[in-house]
């Protein structure tokens, strides 16, 4: 990889609820234009290093930086407004809200109006079905129409990195399929991802580059063809069995 400054950069970062510890000394950078996955079993804390990216969850140590710039210990919609958008497990869409109004939440923080309606539209072409459905409830949409719906609000931010949790939990295996080959497509849009994903394979096959993380810890890190060459990365990282050969990828920090 070049030397160009990191869009994200994460260095000894500590961060938790209350005296539980769910990241610790987590050190990681995605670079412009990547899209990097962040692999590992459930509880090992990949959610909550999205969320204090996000600001949601506070640091208790390290510092997070967007393209040089501190952002550890800005509010969340402060975040926002730097480029971060983040796109959670469960989709976070607001049920009772029509689809063209959880589009234009998605675009709270931004100041020009008069691109709002175009860019909505924009979301509507990317994601034809939103357009067929933008007057219907949110929470009548079906669980593939409703990730569409997230990702979409997400990008009415505007963002310059996208941070998403589990986008294929609970989709069918042709709606999955779709989203990832839109995910693919978002460098091409000028936004950088960071993707937490349990399905290793589909993570992988968009990823440039991944992180493995495991109680509470990064401990592996490739780039997606060496994470790959590590056989037992599937049943050693998310399936918690034994203890980890040595894999044919670089450590983690």
């Amino acid at each position: 990889m070049s030397e160009e400054r990191p869009l994200l950069r994460l260095d000894g970062v500590t961060s938790g609820y209350g005296p539980i510890v769910a990241v610790r000394d987590a050190s990681l950078e995605v670079r412009s234009g990547e899209i990097v996955a962040l692999l590992g079993a459930n509880g090992a804390g990949k959610s909550t290093l999205l969320m204090t990216v996000a600001g949601l969850v506070r640091p208790t140590a390290g510092n997070i930086e967007l393209d040089g710039s501190r952002i550890d210990g800005l509010k969340p919609e402060e975040i926002v407004r730097r480029g971060v958008a983040l796109t959670p497990e469960g989709r976070g869409i607001f049920s009772h809200l029509t689809v063209a109004d959880n589009l234009r939440i998605g675009a709270a923080v931004r100041k020009d109006r008069a691109q709002i309606a175009t860019d909505a539209e924009e979301m509507c072409t990317l994601f034809p079905i939103l357009g067929e459905r933008r007057r219907q409830l949110a929470g009548t949409l079906s669980g593939g129409e409703q990730q569409m719906l997230a990702l979409a609000r997400s990008l009415m931010s505007r963002p310059r990195l996208m941070l998403l949790d589990e986008p294929s939990l609970g989709l069918a295996p042709r709606i999955v399929a779709q989203i990832f080959e839109m995910l693919r497509k978002l460098p091409e849009r000028g936004v950088t991802v960071l993707l937490v994903e349990q399905n290793v394979s589909l993570a992988l096959d968009i990823a440039q580059r991944g992180y493995v993380m495991a109680s509470s810890e990064l401990q592996l890190s490739g780039t997606a063809a060496e994470l790959r060459s590590a056989v037992d990365l599937e049943q050693v990282y998310l399936g918690s069995a034994g203890d980890a050969p040595e894999p044919a990828a670089t450590g983690g920090r």
